[in-house]
């Protein structure tokens, strides 16, 4: 698979993505306001009969429908919508504020310990759900408290409650103060915990015993069983959920509830256990309205925008993503022989990735490699590719939920992969990407092995880096005139993306376009981490050491470089390598696997004898690819 890293934001991006998840959030809510409203009427009836706003109870979710209609018309069915879409826009700042601070405290992996990594994951979600509650919390409040302010004609003398948002504050903090803004708060955060111990704990148990034989890899079983646990997990929250609001109802009575457990008990003594599922019904068909009004609209943004802005319930997106957005990238047609199909993950950057299909039937899981060409296909998009593929990289890997582990994830559910499987590939330039991956990703599971073809990256700080070539290096070719890319080597105004191919020789063999000789360029004139890090001058200071080593580099660049991450967790290395290679020297290869071996990390690096870059084109090399590929193999079939 070709990189498919993910950009970092710009804060006029950011803002667009956060107003346009605002926009696909209230589209969400407010196309299933009505089916929420019904769902906190039926839930709370027994409250509003206590308090004398509600004559008699509903019967069902139609009756509610036709009462509520009867009584106080069509538009009534989105009160109290304002305040749920309003909330939206402070929650979603809200998480981005907290998600990474609980992260970093609770992200375990699971290659850890999978109960430690259970714990984490619900008490981060926990605590992350408990901030941001704490502030948004009222408005859940006052939209439980419009929704329930039924109209009835036979009882209560059809007046209102409350007249608006602004009025259920002004009435609850005048009988109640602070605290009446605050009723069912705990059991709020509890039911947090519980969905989420639910949902991670029930899925993972049943995945492994269900989407197995003729159910694996099908999509779906996967979303019946995403679905499944999703409703499993919110009926059995779902109790919380009413106690919750039944304690916000009594906000402004002469009456409150003690705790969520006085509660509890208090309903199923008068009321019995059942009443405290009433409007689970219109919980589920509130999901699945939603769910398909949320796709539709997706669709759309798709069509118009070229992208989709996440917004609207987090449950209701999870209950869909397995099926109607299953995959965040869009199908092309693939050009091999071989089953395959190309994937675009990143519309703005064009990034593609070719996924090869297993060519034979399988029924159990498989293993996948990874693997990021030669950076020469990369010359339509010069000069500064280097630096924000190797950025887009390092974010991309960092990234605990829509970087590679959710890539894996969503890629695994469609292929069938391991995610505890998962080997890192690349040559030329791309090896140099594999490293970088093996060092900054945090997947759940270890990577299983890395395997550098002809790589750089191994040490940039060689004179093939640094220095001027006065003779020719790059197969024996004459030096290339620097004036003739100045325009192509303007980092200040970069070239322009050409379309079409520039991988194209002419018959005497010289490229075909200009644009790919510029890499060539950059090494002759000892300029390419310039390029790298986009810092000019770089290496023109480096070149006045004796000795320069990574610390006599920027610290903002240190990224980029690595040896800087290298440690003994490493992942076991195979490096493939040339000892006539004139585009990226073995001595790369061979400064990384000294380091490796330092570390005692398992590395093997193959010398191939007078071969050049590429040589692995050639037939010739079969028996020595045979051994690296079994050496790979070896690697993914370890238990």
């Amino acid at each position: 698979m070709a990189d498919i890293a993910k950009r970092t934001k710009s804060p006029k991006d950011f803002a667009i993505d956060f107003m346009m998840g605002g926009v696909s959030a209230a589209v969400a809510k407010t196309s299933a306001a009505p089916i929420e409203r019904i769902k906190l009427l039926i839930q709370n009836q027994d409250e509003m009969i206590k308090q004398g706003r509600l004559a008699s109870p509903y019967k069902g979710v139609v009756d509610c429908f036709r009462r509520t209609y009867a009584d106080e018309g069509l538009v009534s069915l989105w009160r109290g919508n304002t305040a749920n879409v309003i909330r939206y826009f402070p929650t979603q700042a809200l998480n981005f504020a907290f998600k990474d601070y609980f992260k970093s405290l609770f992200g375990f992996r699971k290659q850890d310990g999978y109960w430690r990594w259970f714990a984490g994951n619900v008490a981060s979600g926990g605590a992350a759900g408990a901030s941001s509650l704490l502030f948004v919390y009222s408005l859940d409040y006052a939209r439980t408290r419009l929704a329930n302010d039924a109209k009835s004609a036979k009882k209560g003398g059809g007046e209102r409650q409350f007249n608006g948002l602004v009025d259920v504050y002004r009435k609850t903090l005048a009988s109640d103060g602070i605290a009446g803004l605050y009723r069912g708060f705990v059991p709020s955060v509890v039911g947090i915990i519980v969905y989420r111990g639910l949902y991670f704990g029930v899925y993972d148990s049943l995945k492994p015993v269900v989407l197995v034989g003729a159910l694996q890899g099908s999509f779906f079983a996967s979303f019946m069983l995403g679905w499944g646990v999703t409703i499993g997990a919110g009926l059995a929250s779902y109790p919380l959920d009413t106690i919750r609001r039944r304690m916000m109802m009594t906000s402004g009575s002469a009456v409150h509830y003690k705790s969520m457990f006085d509660a509890g008990s208090q309903i199923i003594a008068k009321e019995g256990t059942m009443s405290l599922f009433k409007g689970a019904g219109a919980n589920i068909l509130r999901g699945v309205a939603g769910a398909g009004v949320l796709s539709l609209y997706d669709k759309l943004q798709q069509v118009l925008f070229g992208k989709v802005y996440s917004g609207g319930s987090v449950s209701m997106r999870k209950s869909i993503q397995p099926w109607a957005q299953a995959l965040p990238f869009r199908s092309m047609p693939a050009q091999a022989i071989s089953p395959t199909y190309t994937l675009q993950y990143n519309y703005e950057r064009g990034i593609l990735a070719d996924v090869y299909l297993p060519l034979s039937q399988h029924r159990l899981v498989v293993p996948a490699v990874l693997y990021w060409h030669g950076g020469g296909k990369f010359a339509a998009l010069i000069s500064i590719i280097f630096k924000n593929d190797a950025l887009d990289l390092v974010n991309w890997t960092t990234s605990q939920n829509t970087g590679l582990n959710e890539a894996l994830r969503q890629v695994g559910e469609r292929l069938s992969i391991e995610p505890s499987r998962i080997v890192v590939a690349g040559s030329s330039a791309g090896s140099y990407l594999t490293y970088l991956a093996a060092v900054r990703a945090q997947p759940e599971y270890p990577l299983r092995g890395v395997l550098s073809m002809y790589g750089m990256g191994g040490n940039f700080l060689i004179p093939h880096y640094l220095q001027r070539k006065t003779k020719p290096f790059f197969r024996g070719r004459p030096l290339l005139d620097p004036t003739n890319f100045d325009e192509l080597l303007n980092i200040s105004r970069p070239p322009a993306v050409v379309n079409g191919s520039v991988l194209e020789y002419g018959t005497d063999g010289f490229p075909a376009s200009p644009r790919m000789l510029v890499t060539r360029v950059m090494l002759q004139e000892g300029i390419f981490l310039d390029y790298l890090t986009g810092d000019p001058g770089l290496s023109e200071r480096l070149r006045l050491l004796d000795q320069p080593t990574v610390s006599d580099v920027p610290s903002q660049h240190h990224v980029l470089f690595p040896e800087v991450g290298l440690t003994s967790s490493f992942p076991p290395t195979c490096l493939v390598h040339g000892t006539k290679d004139s585009a990226v020297l073995i001595e790369e290869s061979r400064a990384l696997h000294e380091r490796l071996i330092a570390m005692e990390v398992p590395c093997r690096l193959f010398e191939v004898d007078g071969a050049e870059h590429s040589f692995d084109c050639q037939e010739t090399h079969d028996e020595l690819l045979d051994q690296v590929f079994q050496m790979v193999q070896g690697w993914l079939e370890q238990s």
